[in-house]
């Protein structure tokens, strides 16, 4: 194909000496790919639509996974930076184009469980929970601890749908309060 397209040699010569059809040799430069991708061109563009979703994924990851809504006002507002002219397909399009995308329905998080889901309030809750412990003498007395069992009126909202990566086995949205938060009476 090189030498033909270079002009190093005929296309009948190439066809006699590879064993291929000069009709193929013929029609073969014409196309440029042999890929051919049917329907509109992407709005972004392969290498930014690449960069969008990773962004989409990462928010995912921190536990701040966008909704179909979310999505299309950040693909506008990204076309909108790049200066890019721009229309926008729905969110299923773009993941059938990604299929590491997914909608999925989230889990509620609430604020105060993701602030407080870190290594120093953790390991903070462990030594005061060791100390009441120890100062109580609950180590030896460990019938004096009871349980506790809540009842009441759930107060959060429901999680809605968000897209996010395609297999990951929890997704989280932030909620108003903490999941199951009820009136504790023993």
């Amino acid at each position: 194909m090189t030498k033909v397209s270079s002009g190093e040699m005929g296309v009948n010569a190439a066809s006699r000496e590879y064993g291929i059809s000069s009709r193929t040799l013929r029609r073969r430069p014409k196309s440029e790919s042999s890929i051919v991708r049917l329907g509109r061109e992407l709005v972004l563009g392969v290498q930014h639509e690449r960069r969008f979703v990773a962004l989409i994924k990462s928010l995912g990851k921190i536990g701040f996974a966008p909704d179909a809504t979310a999505v299309k006002i950040m693909a506008y507002k990204f076309a909108e930076k790049l200066n890019i002219n721009h229309r926008f397909s729905k969110v299923h399009e773009r993941a059938a184009r990604n299929t590491d995308l997914s909608v999925r329905k989230s889990e509620g998080l609430s604020v105060a469980r993701a602030k407080g889901m870190n290594r120093k309030e953790v390991d903070d809750f462990f030594n005061l929970l060791q100390e009441v412990l120890k100062n109580n003498d609950f180590y030896n007395k460990p019938g004096q601890i009871y349980n506790v069992n809540e009842t009441g009126i759930q107060i959060n909202n429901k999680a809605g749908k968000v897209v996010a990566t395609k297999g990951a086995k929890v997704v989280y949205s932030l909620t108003s309060s903490e999941k199951g938060e009820n009136d504790s009476m023993l």
